[in-house]
């Protein structure tokens, strides 16, 4: 044959899945290999729920931990100032924070700028004490740092005496 003429017979023959006929046909599987595909595939989905169902009890538990740090954190960031006597309100007047801004820096030997720390809040816990010690202050430092030095100058200090 020619060359011309095999390239001819060749483009002429249909591809076996060109065939119109049977493209979309898929045979019908055995009623034993359905039910053997069934079973793996609620066995694939019964693993794979048991697996995620643990790794989102481990997610929550490990959410609730970190949310009780947190929550400790936060507690520790509201100190409490004792060794504040009572008379002490009548040189603090009526506004504590400014009061505790001032105090602070004086009485622990803190370097601040302009003498004074920045707090968010501060009140003396509510109602007499059942003995004769001083009502504690409740404070809350704006800034961590500040809040991190005062810390450490009343632990240099020891003993804090108005």
């Amino acid at each position: 044959m020619p060359p011309k003429q095999a390239k001819k017979t060749t483009a002429e023959k249909p591809l076996p899945c060109q065939d119109g006929d049977d493209a979309g046909d898929t045979p019908e599987l055995d009623p034993a290999i359905v039910k053997v595909m069934e079973a793996m595939t609620a066995n694939i989905s019964k693993l794979t729920d048991n697996k995620l169902d643990h790794m989102l009890h481990s997610i929550n538990d490990n959410i609730s931990q970190h949310l009780n740090e947190i929550s400790v954190q936060f507690d520790k960031a509201e100190r409490r100032i004792s060794a504040v006597e009572d008379t002490a309100a009548e040189v603090e007047g009526s506004d504590a924070v400014k009061f505790m801004e001032q105090w602070i820096p004086r009485i622990l030997d803190v370097e601040t700028k302009a003498d004074r720390i920045k707090l968010e809040r501060a009140h003396r816990i509510p109602g007499p004490t059942a003995s004769k010690l001083p009502r504690a202050m409740i404070v809350r430092f704006h800034n961590f740092s500040d809040r991190q030095r005062v810390m450490e100058a009343a632990r240099r200090k020891k003993e804090v005496l108005f």
